[in-house]
Formats: C-alpha cells, sequence, structure tokens
C-alpha cells in the first residue's frame, strides 16, 4: 500500500512539473513600446520606397546607416505646415513602433543647425 501512495504522489507530483512547463502563457499581446523622439534630419516626400504623400525624416546616427521614419503631423500644436522636399529641420515627438507623433517640428539654420 505504501508503494501506491509513493507512486501516486511521484505521478502527481511528475504531472505538476509538466503542467506548469505547457501551461498556456498570458497571450495578451504587448503594446508597442513608445519612446521619446529627439532627431535632426531632413524631411522627404514621395520619394521611392516610401509610402506616397507621407512626410518622412531623414537622419543619422553614430555607428548607422542612414535611418527613416515615418512623421504623423496631426497633433503638432504650432503647425508648421510649410515643409519643402529636403528641408533641414528637429523634430520632438512620440514614437510608437515605426511612426513618430510630431509633437514639435522646427526649421534648422543652414549656417548654425540650430533651429529658427
Amino acid at each position: 500500500m505504501k508503494k501506491y501512495v509513493i507512486a501516486a504522489l511521484g505521478v502527481f507530483i511528475l504531472a505538476l512539473i509538466v503542467w506548469n512547463f505547457y501551461a498556456p502563457q498570458d497571450l495578451t499581446p504587448t503594446p508597442l513600446m513608445e519612446n521619446n523622439f529627439s532627431q535632426s534630419g531632413v524631411v522627404i516626400k514621395d520619394n521611392p520606397g516610401f509610402k506616397p504623400g507621407v512626410w518622412f525624416l531623414s537622419y543619422e546616427k553614430p555607428g548607422s546607416p542612414g535611418l527613416s521614419v515615418e512623421l504623423d503631423l496631426s497633433s503638432v500644436s504650432t503647425p508648421y505646415t510649410s515643409l519643402s522636399q529636403g528641408e533641414r529641420v528637429h523634430v520632438e515627438g512620440v514614437l510608437r513602433g515605426e511612426v513618430v507623433t510630431v509633437d514639435s517640428i522646427a526649421p534648422l539654420s543652414e549656417e548654425t543647425g540650430v533651429a529658427q
């Protein structure tokens, strides 16, 4: 009788271990990471390989190839609507996935590189 109790207890412990290993994990999708974004670069629109009609910021980071990010200008607090292709700007906002929701965008002086 004692052997049956020990065997049953062993099977129970083994079943718990297996259940813990194969139990369904929390399948709640992880929200996209949100990051503060502050970069200077040039704005581009309708370039080959980019979404048509959408503004992008092309910028650099040390040790990385040229980077670009889509700009969502719908929430700019002070609208700067006279963007022109290749204009140098400084953009601040929130990076969500591969899109920056822009809080502010300011042209940069060509001589000094400082926001006007």
